[in-house]
């Protein structure tokens, strides 16, 4: 009976030692597939950030060259409106200013989106008249809001200060994406 017994003991040993191995064989495989995958979850995140920073580049790159071809045609539109001109070809040359100072404006937002991304947009404050922003950015809409028949309104409140410390750019992007949209998706003889 104690040899049974004893045979007994032999064979759970056998056995525990064998369920050990098995676990441990086991714990071996678990490590080995999660520094894998660790390994391919570092891989991954980096070339996502090269991704990331190779398109932040390339758009910068591309809003620069862009932005300078740019500027020379409202410059020399800017000049020709200066200049004597009938009315037919002034207002071609104005929509012209008009439309190439739009586009300048989605380049910038362009250049600004990939500047947030790699975290170097900077403000440049400056000490600005709120009416001038305004103005110029009546002047940017008023061709599209002209063309959908939409009038425009502005109401400063009296106690709104004549002159602002801030990113007067900025503050201007915002207000023409603001107000194209509104002139965008208004109806037709509607007043914004």
């Amino acid at each position: 009976n104690k040899e049974k017994e004893k045979q007994l003991i032999e064979i759970k040993k056998e056995s525990l030692e064998k369920e050990k191995t098995a676990l441990q064989e086991s714990e071996k495989e678990l490590i080995t597939s999660l520094e894998k995958s660790n390994k391919e979850a570092r891989e991954s995140q980096r070339l996502a950030e090269e991704a990331s920073k190779a398109k932040s580049e390339f758009l910068a790159n591309m809003s620069h060259e862009l932005r300078t071809p740019m500027n020379s045609i409202i410059g020399m539109t800017q000049l020709a409106l200066d200049g004597e001109l009938a009315d037919k070809e002034k207002n071609y040359v104005k929509k012209a200013n008009i439309a190439a100072g739009n586009l300048l404006h989605i380049i910038n937002d362009i250049l600004d989106f990939s500047k947030i991304e790699a975290r170097k947009l900077e403000l440049f404050p400056c000490h600005f008249e709120l009416k001038e922003v305004i103005s110029h950015t009546l002047h940017l809409i008023s061709v599209a809001a002209k063309d959908k028949d939409i009038s425009i309104r502005i109401k400063l409140d009296k106690s709104v200060p004549k002159f602002f410390l801030g990113d007067s750019m900025r503050l201007s992007q915002v207000l023409i994406n603001l107000a194209s949209n509104a002139v965008k998706f208004s109806n037709k003889q509607g007043t914004v």
